[in-house]
């Protein structure tokens, strides 16, 4: 029941990923004509979620009946032993109303118990799915002597700086740069060269591995985040990427493109580089 109850949850909990990614990028989707398909996927993902709360019901169904078997099963022996006993002397036929009576009231509430288990599964599945997300440690917060940022000139800073999304995969790798103020630095390259990962660090969306990124000369992670934040402007791109494979996100508006018609694209994009690197 309670793997069951699992299941269940971690369905639903991929149905509202799926709506919360495809309705947050719905211009997208229609205006590359992927209304149907993207309809068909989800009908998939609801399918798994009845299916799953099937297999739910089944299995509470399996165990009520079970015990209610079992309950009817000695209910029945009592009074084929009990009459055994009437017939032959040794028990009254009072006593055997009574004890069947007795007996009766300790096997019925036994048949609630299976229902009630189920009901705080499914509960207690809610709230093992609540604790995953409550218990989860930060990853960026304050230091306890953090201070905020006053007025800000501009000068940044990166002293070298490294940093990874993956251990065995660097991004950035010892990099040290000065930006004064008033000046305007155009960081130029292929995609996946850490270019946008050099904003972030400033804005602290992510902490360097190694070495130090520096604000009007404060370590930023001797800076309160609010203070930061509200001081340092990181205009993202913001590309919408599906979570499919990077080959299918390229063929989202025309999955039958021909791997000439694919290429030519990843060309103009300048990704052969990108797609060197990410032989998966």
């Amino acid at each position: 029941l309670r793997q069951a109850s699992d299941t269940v949850q971690e369905q639903s909990g991929r149905i509202i990923e799926f709506l919360e990614e495809h309705l947050s990028a719905i211009v997208q989707v229609q205006l590359l004509s992927c209304e149907q398909r993207e309809a068909r996927r989800f009908a998939r993902l609801s399918g798994s979620a009845v299916r799953a709360q099937v297999k739910r019901r089944t299995t509470e169904l399996f165990f009520s009946s079970l015990l209610y078997l079992i309950i009817v099963l000695g209910m029945a022996s009592v009074l084929c032993y009990g009459g055994y006993q009437v017939i032959i002397g040794t028990l009254t036929a009072g006593g055997l109303v009574a004890f069947y009576g007795y007996t009766f009231q300790l096997f019925v509430p036994l048949y609630g118990v299976v229902d009630i288990y189920s009901k705080v599964q499914r509960a207690a599945a809610s709230v093992r799915r609540l604790m995953e997300i409550t218990e989860a440690d930060a990853i960026l917060r304050d230091r306890p002597d953090a201070v905020a940022l006053g007025l800000t000139s501009g000068a940044i800073e990166l002293r070298d700086v490294s940093f990874s999304y993956h251990p065995d995969r660097p991004v950035l790798n010892a990099i040290s740069l000065r930006v004064n103020p008033g000046e305007r630095v155009a960081l130029a390259g292929s995609s996946g060269n850490g270019k946008s990962t050099i904003a972030r660090l400033v804005a602290r969306l992510y902490d360097a591995r190694a070495g130090t990124v520096l604000v009007e000369g404060n370590d930023v992670r001797d800076i309160k985040l609010k203070s930061l934040r509200s001081s340092v402007i990181f205009v993202p791109q913001d590309p919408v990427l599906f979570d499919v494979t990077l080959r299918e996100n390229l063929l989202y508006g025309n999955p039958q493109a021909t791997p000439e018609e694919l290429d030519r694209v990843t060309n103009l994009a300048q990704l052969e580089t990108l797609i060197e690197r990410l032989p998966k």
